[in-house]
């Protein structure tokens, strides 16, 4: 499966567990390191926008230190297809269609691509589905938790 997916989700694939506290975030972080561990056994090909892994890499570097964040971010270029979609035809036109957060980046790249998105946001989830801009757009979205 070829899937896209926002920010979170890296941050979770590398969120040490000792961090969290709360059941929910815990399986989300399971879910993202199984997801990581496939990606890097080529089992999915992950196509994302550079603007997320430049996020990632920024906050990680919140969380942890700037060495931290900066190898995280180097082993994701490593395994995923990194994009400029602004380049894209149509990109502006699905981004302002999507009318939200910094999220309809990504969620624009699934749909340009023909990748499942995939979310821990689950604000943003229930938007999509909300709008019906997953049925509008033919983008498959998940959640993260329910992987």
């Amino acid at each position: 499966m070829d899937i896209t997916f926002d920010t979170n989700v890296i941050i979770r694939m590398f969120q040490p567990r000792n961090t969290v506290r709360e059941h929910e975030k815990l399986v989300e972080i399971e879910k993202a390191r199984k997801l990581y561990e496939k990606m890097a056994r080529g089992r999915h090909l992950a196509i994302i926008p550079e603007c997320v892994l430049a996020e990632f890499c920024a906050v990680y570097s919140r969380l942890t230190n700037p060495s931290l964040a900066l190898r995280a971010a180097s082993k994701v270029r490593e395994i995923t297809k990194v994009i400029a979609p602004c380049h894209e035809p149509g990109f502006f036109r699905v981004v302002a269609l999507i009318d939200h957060t910094f999220d309809a980046i990504p969620f624009s790249v699934a749909h340009l691509y023909g990748t499942t998105f995939i979310t821990a946001d689950e604000g943003f989830y229930k938007y999509i589905l909300d709008k019906g801009l997953d049925k509008r757009l033919n983008v498959d979205v998940l959640l993260l938790r329910e992987l």
